[in-house]
């Protein structure tokens, strides 16, 4: 578009020059002059008509020449506006990079603090410590409570020792509930909640009877507790011999289930360097 203005802009300069010249040929060459006022209005016609394209000739120039101007100035600013443009995108890329370099010091600043975050965790607290030895203390893996319910209970009769032993762990529990590591949380309420659904269990299918050696049911360790048989169910349910196995093997499944979150509580706690 720049090429075809400035070639326009020659073409009409070339004119406009010829057209001055033929003018002043016109009314300062004497041969010429003398001519034209031999022709009368004929030659003085044909001088408005020369001075008339010359004033035309010379208006598209200044037309033209302030088109190519325009350009020129409108170029100028594009290639302004591109530099700015160009400079603009060097200091974002600059930009761009710093942040990359600020970028990569954060995050090993954060992966240093959660590795020390992490290691702190990893230091068990007083508190767990208390709460752990607490409950292994009340439910040791070679203890009375741990061997019945591994070896002995047949769930079919169980003393009511065995009973205040597993409410003596419940309320260990109970003293030491506040945890701060949250990976003992959900051992510690599973063991718990093993417990209660055993002596749920008891409870339900059960009764005492012995009358003869206990004297009170609630102080004598030694009162023994019988489960419920198909004639009890009969008689009281109207159940039987089937219903009184489907009751025992869920008692003793209760029983694999406290010695099942018992060993997982440990395994964690020593896992959690307690």
């Amino acid at each position: 578009m720049v090429v075809l203005t400035t070639l326009k802009a020659f073409w009409l300069n070339l004119l406009a020059i010829a057209t001055l010249i033929s003018g002043a040929v016109l009314f300062f060459v004497d041969p010429i002059r003398s001519w034209t006022e031999d022709h009368g209005r004929g030659g003085w016609g044909l001088a408005a008509i020369l001075g008339a394209s010359a004033l035309a000739l010379l208006n598209l120039y200044l037309n033209d020449h302030a088109a190519l101007q325009s350009e020129r100035t409108k170029f100028t600013t594009a290639v302004r506006e591109r530099e700015a443009t160009v400079d603009r995108n060097s200091e974002l890329v600059t930009e761009c990079a710093n942040l990359k370099v600020k970028v990569r010091r954060l995050t090993a600043e954060l992966d240093n603090s959660q590795r020390a975050l992490e290691e702190l965790r990893r230091k068990p607290t007083d508190r767990d410590k208390q709460m752990f030895a607490a409950v292994i203390d009340s439910f040791p893996r070679d203890g009375k409570l741990f061997q019945w319910l591994d070896a002995l209970f047949s769930a079919k009769m169980w003393k009511a020792g065995d009973i205040d032993a597993l409410q003596g762990v419940l309320s260990v529990i109970s003293r030491h509930r506040m945890v701060d590591d949250a990976e003992l949380v959900k051992p510690l309420a599973l063991l718990e909640a093993a417990i209660n659904q055993f002596l749920d269990w008891t409870a339900l299918n059960g009764e005492g009877v012995d009358h003869l050696n206990a004297r009170k049911q609630v102080t004598d360790p030694t009162w023994t507790y019988r489960a419920y048989d198909g004639e009890d169910l009969r008689r009281m349910r109207g159940a039987g011999w089937v219903e009184a196995d489907q009751a025992r093997d869920a008692g003793i499944a209760c029983g694999k289930r406290i010695l099942a979150a018992r060993e997982e509580f440990e395994r964690i706690g020593r896992a959690r360097k307690l």
